[in-house]
């Protein structure tokens, strides 16, 4: 994951990530909050199926108070 959205953060043409079901937890979520405060053109993201909980959300909303692009979170 780390190495995906290393790659993303300045991506210009990939709009929609769909990461559903890779067990992705809390302790992997800086990686995306790193994504969506840097990234400008990810329109939707699909985390659908991890195991991020409530401590993971919280960094993921955290970062999209930086974040204008993103329209869809599931």
């Amino acid at each position: 994951l780390k190495a995906l959205c290393e790659a993303l953060i300045s991506n210009k043409t990939v709009h929609s990530l769909y990461i559903r079901g890779n067990s992705i937890g809390a302790d992997l979520t800086h990686y995306l909050a790193d994504l969506l405060k840097m990234n400008k053109t990810l329109m939707s993201l699909d985390l659908w199926e991890n195991s991020i909980d409530h401590h993971g959300a919280a960094v993921i909303a955290d970062a999209l108070k930086a974040n204008t692009s993103l329209r869809n979170l599931y």
